[in-house]
């Protein structure tokens, strides 16, 4: 059994088509509670006011598996659901499959999020970490080489920085 918290009568309809008589749809936000199943899904858009101070109160502390579900989903709130505990994140009408999917996995103590958001996380990730070692290699730099690195950045040719700095074009290659 896996219990629903929407107040959308097309979301109900959706959930219901995918689990049937497995599932228990209320309208009310309720506490996790494993006598109401192994898996909450939250549709997210019926409790806008409420989602965040609730996740931050329930999500971490119980056995319960909480899936958010989103009308459009994004990576910033994908990650902010995943860092409050969410087990899963998801598209309120994705199909059948991925629902089967994700409680499959959830029930296995995995999580579930959509894999082109994770990758646009990653991407996120990668371009920190760039920034970071970047940031890390100016730490090396005199003042002067900085400068002369950001004029470089900031797309001048190598003849103009040599004239601003008064240095050979050569050393500015």
């Amino acid at each position: 059994m896996l219990l629903t918290c929407s107040q959308s009568e097309s979301f109900n309809r959706h959930i219901k088509s995918v689990y049937g008589e497995q599932v228990t749809v209320r309208s009310r936000l309720l506490e996790p509670n494993i006598d109401n199943g192994k898996l909450q899904i939250i549709h997210a858009p019926s409790y806008v006011d409420q989602l965040s101070d609730w996740l931050n109160a329930f999500a971490t502390k119980t056995p319960v598996a909480i899936v958010v579900a989103v009308d459009s989903p994004n990576v910033e709130e994908m990650l902010n659901c995943a860092h409050c505990g969410v087990k899963a994140y998801c598209n309120s009408y994705m199909a059948d499959p991925y629902y089967i999917q994700l409680q499959r996995l959830l029930e296995n103590g995995q999580t579930w999020y959509p894999p082109s958001l994770l990758a646009r996380a990653f991407d996120v990730a990668r371009q920190s970490l760039n920034r970071s070692s970047a940031f890390g290699a100016l730490k090396q730099l005199t003042a002067r080489e900085k400068e002369i690195s950001f004029a470089v950045a900031d797309g001048n040719s190598n003849k103009a920085i040599a004239q601003q700095f008064g240095i050979a074009e050569r050393t500015v290659k």
